[in-house]
């Protein structure tokens, strides 16, 4: 078990570094262009929620800090699909739909997601992919809501719930 993770985690990171190699020349190439909002890098800081954690041997509600990095690329004015990237830095244990406790050691998730903007700061989206941890991973379905404001030409605050 441990070479097969070890193995998913070096090919993850061949993956995402081809694909930041990919859409740092798609946005060097286009600079200047109008097409360049076709593609969007977002980072983000934010804490999730785990609503069955386990704290000092007591099932509660746990909220852990992470780190996002998606990359969007617009079909259309309402269409668009993204690849969307999250680490927990934190480990952490979980009770499971068998009541068994799970430990899981900063889990790291990838995700193809589809989106669907309905008014100009709005986008709806679904998604599916996976969650990688030393102890096990997991197959991820995620379903998400996103606001978005314009600040200035280039930049958009997104406040996502999924």
């Amino acid at each position: 078990m441990k070479f097969r993770t070890e193995f998913i985690y070096r090919k993850l990171t061949q993956y995402f570094g081809l694909l930041l190699l990919f859409v740092s020349a798609n946005l060097h190439g286009q600079e200047g262009s109008h097409s360049s909002k076709n593609h969007t890098i977002s980072a983000g800081i934010g804490h999730i929620q785990v609503a069955k954690g386990i704290k000092d041997g007591n099932k509660t509600w746990v909220s852990l800090p992470s780190w996002a990095l998606d990359y969007h690329y617009s079909l259309s004015e309402n269409w668009s699909i993204s690849l969307q990237n999250e680490i927990v830095q934190s480990d952490f244990e979980v009770e499971d739909a068998s009541d068994e406790v799970i430990t899981r050691s900063s889990p790291y998730s990838a995700l193809v997601a589809i989106g669907y903007k309905p008014l100009e700061v709005l986008t709806i989206f679904t998604g599916v992919g996976g969650e990688f941890a030393r102890e096990e991973n997991f197959g991820v379905v995620r379903f998400g809501i996103e606001p978005s404001w314009e600040i200035g030409e280039r930049f958009e605050l997104l406040l996502c719930a999924n």
